[in-house]
Formats: C-alpha cells, sequence, structure tokens
C-alpha cells in the first residue's frame, strides 16, 4: 500500500514514465512514419484528372510577386553569417535554464555545494545546450563534431588537473577527493547517455518531423495512466476500487484494468488537445519545426532531471520545468532584440528523385542557411517526403485530412499557391513550402513555382537519359526562365554530355518571348558540388549572385 508520494516514489514514477513514453513513442513513430510514406508515394503516382489534357501550363494561376533588386554580397553575408547568430542566441538562452537549475541544486543540496561539484553539475546541465547547438549547427556534421569536442575538452583539462597535480595545496587534493575519472564519467552517463541516443533517434531527419509530436502525446498518456496507476494503491484509491466492484458486481481485477484504460483514453485525448493547440501554434508562426525539435529536446531532459531533484523534497522535482521557461523567456528576449530579417529571397529546389539520401543532405544542409534569408519551395518527392513533413500536415494526415494537401486540380492549386508562407516567423526563420503532387499534376507546379521570380535550384547529379522527369524541367526552365537566376548543380556522376544535349534541344524549339532567345546553351553555367567543407558555402555564394 502506498500511504503518500515520497520523492523517491516520485522518481521512480518519471523514471517510468519517460520509459514507457520513449519505447511507445518510438513504435508508433515508426509505424506512422511507413504509413505516411507509403500512402504519399500512392497518391504520388495516381492520375487524377484534374487538368485537361494538353492543357498549356504556363495557364497556371501565378500570384505575381514583386522582386526589388538584389544586393548578391548582402545576401552573401546574410545566409552564411546569421545561422550562427542564431545559434549563439539559441546558446544563451540554454544558458538561462543552466543557471536556473544549477543554482537550485546550489539551494535544494547544501552537501553539493563545493565549487568543484557546482561546476561539475552545471557543466553537466549544459549538455541539452551542447546537443541541440550541435543538431542544428550550420556547419553540418563536421560543425556539430568540434562543438562536441569542445565540450568535453574543459572535462579532460579539468580530471587531468585532479589526477596530475601534487596533492598540496590543500584545495588541489579537496578537487582529487571530489572528482573522479570514474565517477565523472558515470554520473554524466547516467543522466545524459541514455536521454541522448533516444532523443538522437526521434530527432533524425527521417523521424524529426513525427518524433517529438508523438513523444509529447505518449508522454501525456503515460504520466496520466502511472499517476493513476499509483493512486489506485493508495489508501484512497484501493477504496474506490472495492466500492466499485462491490456495486458493479466485478471483481478487483477487472475494476483496476478498466480504470486505468479510462485514464489512458482521457490522457490521450489530453494529449490529442495539445498536439491541436501545437497545430495552431505553428499556423499562427508562434513556432516552427526547428523550434519545436529544440523544445522537445530541453522538455524530454527537464523530466530526465527532474529524478535528481526529487529526493530533496517534492518542490524541488519542477525546478527542471521553470528552467525550460526561463530558457523560453530568454529566447523570446533576444529575438526581440536580434535585428529584423532581410527581405525574403525565395529559392525553388528541382532535383532528381532517385539521389534519394543524398538529396536529403543536401536540402537538410541548404535550409540550416537559407531559411535565415528566405523560404525554400519544392516538390515533394519520396527522398524528401519525410524530412519536409510539417507539424500540421501531419496532423492532418493523421485524421485522414491529408488529400486536401494534394494539388489535383486549377482550383487546388490556386489555393496552394495563396497558402504560402513567405513571410519570416518570429524567431527570424523562413518556412519551407512542400507541395504534394499527383502524376498528372506536378507539370502544372513546376510551372507555378520557378515564373515568381525566385531563385531556382536544380540538382542533376546522377541526372542520366533515364529521368524523363528532369528533362522536361530543363526544357521549361529553357523556355520560360531567365537561366541567369538558375544554378545547374553536376557531380562526376551527371551524364553531362546528355545535359548538353538536352540544352540544345530545348534551344531549337525556344518560344518567341523566351528571356534566352539571346543566349546559347554552351553558356548555361553548370555549378560543380564535391560534398567537400568548402562546397556548400561556394553554392550559397552562387545562389546568392544568381539574380
Amino acid at each position: 500500500m502506498i500511504q503518500a508520494l515520497t520523492p523517491q516514489l516520485l522518481a521512480v514514477a518519471l523514471l517510468l514514465i519517460i520509459a514507457l513514453a520513449s519505447a511507445l513513442s518510438l513504435l508508433i513513430a515508426l509505424g506512422v512514419r511507413w504509413r505516411y510514406r507509403r500512402r504519399v508515394l500512392q497518391a504520388m503516382a495516381e492520375s487524377v484528372g484534374g487538368f485537361p489534357a494538353g492543357a498549356d501550363e504556363t495557364a497556371a494561376p501565378v500570384r505575381p510577386e514583386a522582386t526589388a533588386p538584389d544586393d548578391a554580397t548582402a545576401c552573401c553575408q546574410h545566409v552564411l553569417h546569421r545561422p550562427w547568430q542564431a545559434l549563439g542566441r539559441d546558446a544563451l538562452a540554454g544558458l538561462a535554464a543552466v543557471a536556473v537549475m544549477t543554482t537550485a541544486l546550489w539551494l535544494a543540496f547544501p552537501m553539493l555545494r563545493a565549487p568543484a561539484q557546482v561546476a561539475l553539475f552545471a557543466w553537466g546541465y549544459a549538455w541539452p545546450l551542447v546537443l541541440a547547438a550541435a543538431i542544428h549547427c550550420p556547419a553540418g556534421w563536421r560543425g556539430g563534431a568540434a562543438l562536441l569536442a569542445a565540450y568535453f575538452l574543459p572535462l579532460l583539462i579539468y580530471t587531468g588537473v585532479a589526477l596530475l597535480a601534487p596533492p598540496n595545496p590543500e584545495d588541489v587534493a579537496a578537487l582529487r577527493v571530489a572528482i573522479t575519472p570514474v565517477a565523472v564519467l558515470y554520473a554524466w552517463s547516467v543522466a545524459n547517455a541514455v536521454p541522448t541516443l533516444v532523443l538522437l533517434i526521434f530527432l533524425s531527419r527521417r523521424l524529426r518531423a513525427v518524433g517529438p509530436l508523438l513523444l509529447a502525446l505518449m508522454t501525456v498518456a503515460t504520466a496520466g495512466c502511472v499517476m493513476v496507476w499509483l493512486w489506485l494503491f493508495s489508501e484512497r484509491g484501493s477504496a474506490l476500487a472495492v466500492a466499485l466492484a462491490v456495486a458493479s458486481g466485478l471483481s478487483v481485477a477487472v475494476i483496476v484494468p478498466a480504470l486505468l484504460l479510462l485514464a489512458l483514453l482521457a490522457f490521450m485525448a489530453l494529449g490529442a488537445w495539445l498536439l491541436g493547440r501545437v497545430r495552431r501554434a505553428y499556423l499562427a508562426k508562434t513556432l516552427n519545426d526547428r523550434s519545436l525539435a529544440r523544445d522537445a529536446l530541453w522538455l524530454y531532459f527537464a523530466g530526465i532531471y527532474a529524478m535528481y531533484y526529487a529526493p530533496a523534497g517534492l518542490a524541488w522535482a519542477p525546478v527542471p520545468l521553470l528552467a525550460f521557461g526561463a530558457y523560453k523567456l530568454a529566447g523570446r528576449c533576444l529575438t526581440r532584440r536580434c535585428p529584423a530579417p532581410p527581405a525574403g529571397r525565395g529559392l525553388t529546389y528541382l532535383r532528381v528523385f532517385s539521389l534519394g539520401r543524398h538529396s536529403d543532405r543536401l536540402f537538410d544542409a541548404l535550409a540550416r542557411h537559407w531559411r535565415h534569408v528566405g523560404s525554400l519551395q519544392l516538390i515533394t518527392g519520396p527522398d524528401l517526403a519525410l524530412s519536409t513533413l510539417q507539424p500540421h500536415q501531419l496532423l492532418d494526415f493523421l485524421s485522414g485530412r491529408l488529400a486536401r494537401h494534394f494539388v489535383a486540380d486549377t482550383a487546388s492549386l490556386g489555393e496552394r499557391l495563396a497558402a504560402r508562407d513567405r513571410l519570416p516567423d518570429r524567431d527570424g526563420l523562413y518556412r519551407i513550402n512542400n507541395f504534394f503532387c499527383h502524376a498528372d499534376s506536378w507539370q502544372r507546379v513546376l510551372a507555378a513555382l520557378v515564373r515568381d521570380g525566385d531563385r531556382v535550384l536544380m540538382d542533376l547529379r546522377s541526372f542520366s537519359a533515364a529521368h524523363a522527369g528532369c528533362v522536361h524541367e530543363l526544357t521549361y526552365l529553357a523556355h520560360h526562365v531567365p537561366l541567369s537566376r538558375c544554378v545547374l548543380l553536376v557531380d562526376e556522376r551527371t551524364d553531362e554530355r546528355f545535359l548538353q544535349r538536352t540544352l540544345a534541344d530545348a534551344w531549337h524549339t525556344l518560344p518567341a518571348d523566351s528571356p534566352n532567345r539571346a543566349g546559347s546553351p554552351a553558356a548555361v553555367a553548370l555549378h560543380r558540388y564535391d560534398g567537400g567543407p568548402a562546397a556548400l558555402p561556394a553554392l550559397l555564394r552562387q545562389l546568392c549572385r544568381a539574380a
């Protein structure tokens, strides 16, 4: 019989909630990911006949966009530097959370007030800050690895001093007693290692759109079930279960699972309501996919750290949640003080769908930078169907309303074009506008996207005669879009002979009003991309110069 919710029992309950929520969320996320991808690919392969056969693609309703002359130098500075400025603001906001948790630790545990111990715990609490920065680092995995190395370097120096310094003076001897390499490694691993492995799965590119939302839903549901389960084993809970069993004529063995099921359904409904609030906040631009992923990371670690405050008393358990509030408040204040983002510079991304994860990696690296200066537009394909999934689209899929995001006819195309988000969010980040197309509607979407004045990046790595869709796109660009604002990306896998032949064929059929009549296919610039450390900055500079 549970007499009271003691700090020790609360710590166990929190651990149980986090473990159950993580396991259930992962299983459900994998199932949702499989079902979503299958549904999207099926719809993309369908022909719905919404557009008349042989209709002129240029007749697609296009919202005119006023484009001002662009400063390539300013664009380069913004696209290369603003991501690092945003990362710095996130780090400062994270330090506010670290300060709250470290101060609370100093107050709650008098035996841990030695400077060495306080520094150690502050270092441990800073891990979510470093992990979030590494995941969203503008320099990709190389920059993330450098951040991780910078995080662990002070620890190596710290423990080296404790081990190698002579026992005198007394403060160094005390440091050696207080901290040993084994103790430091054990303490850090218990608090951070396992949660990090779980979060790296949920925040991977393939699960990033699904994982955080499902983790929030299952955390609410499992928290309710665990708390009801603990309450049923208390004196009042047991009395209620017995009373219900007597009144209904059922055994207690039936009543208890029934109450747990009701609790699960009730808290699932609460979680669904919270997801609805997330959807509305996303559409209202008060949060976006990046901020949602960072918030999920900090909240997950807040739940982990709460277990370590519970032994000091139940009143200390919410400290990590207060630290999360400090993180959000500091982030909002820093965002208000940062300079306004530049006028949006749209970028339309075309590519060879069969590139798969290579296309996914390039788009993710590109988005880390370009979303600080403008929105990105693309046609959803099998390569980016999961990594570009937006929170409101996921919730519409779960509720059976994903079909309304597909372009099926002229009316739905006009609605989707009008719904494009081209303004920055509150944190200065622009959105990704992904268009879901059927087999007979993507050509009309292409015509609408590339005629708005945006820059166009076409990833032609692995391009060959087998890619008829890309041949159509290249021909359309040559006919209707100034190639001065197009960047054609190639590498050693590109069949350049066939590419040049495709451009030459397109030039032979140029319409009279084509903006490229004064040029020639031989003058079309091809940008080589080798994937090295300097490749992405060079590509970004080339995109900024395109006009």
